[in-house]
């Protein structure tokens, strides 16, 4: 009975069977070794001799494109936003043109203007003119356009002067405006 089970033989063809299967798997192993080694080298060579160079020039070509896109948003940006505040700037100031206009129309044609201030809510006006009748038919219809409050609400007479030379009246008007 001890002859049919011998535990040596089975020990040796054990041990064959193990030693066969390590072959395999290092076989293995080393195919799947070299195999990522190959991959490795191949992605290495193709990135550094084909991709480099073109991707560079694409990245170059996307930043100038960016760069000139943004510049044009820039200056587009800019210009709606100064268009805003022109509009609101003519909404919220006084009509000058109408102002000059009706003072204009009422002036006699001897009196000339020699200067004029525009401010926020102030017009300084000087005249001047040959005639002191003519500068008195100024002042009366300057004074009817404050009463009536359609164009200015208030005028300050400020000055009154000769030029003993030339003969010339000078009068200097200060208007406020509505």
């Amino acid at each position: 009975m001890s002859e049919s089970i011998n535990l040596v033989a089975n020990k040796k063809n054990e041990s064959s069977r193990d030693k066969k299967s390590l072959k395999y798997f290092r076989f293995i192993a080393i195919v799947f070794l070299l195999s990522v080694f190959l991959f490795a080298i191949s992605l290495f060579i193709f990135k550094t001799s084909l991709g480099e160079a073109a991707l560079k020039k694409q990245e170059e070509t996307l930043s100038g494109n960016m760069s000139s896109l943004s510049d044009k948003t820039v200056k587009l940006l800019l210009t709606q936003e100064r268009l805003r505040n022109i509009s609101d700037v003519l909404k919220n100031r006084s009509d000058v043109n109408k102002i000059l206009d009706s003072v204009m129309k009422d002036m006699p044609p001897s009196v000339s203007i020699n200067s004029l201030s525009i401010g926020k809510k102030k017009v300084t006006l000087i005249v001047a003119s040959y005639s002191l009748y003519d500068i008195n038919v100024l002042l009366d219809n300057l004074q009817k356009m404050s009463e009536d409050k359609k164009t200015f609400k208030r005028l300050i007479f400020d000055t009154l002067s000769i030029d003993d030379k030339s003969g010339k009246y000078s009068l200097g008007v200060s208007i406020d405006l509505l």
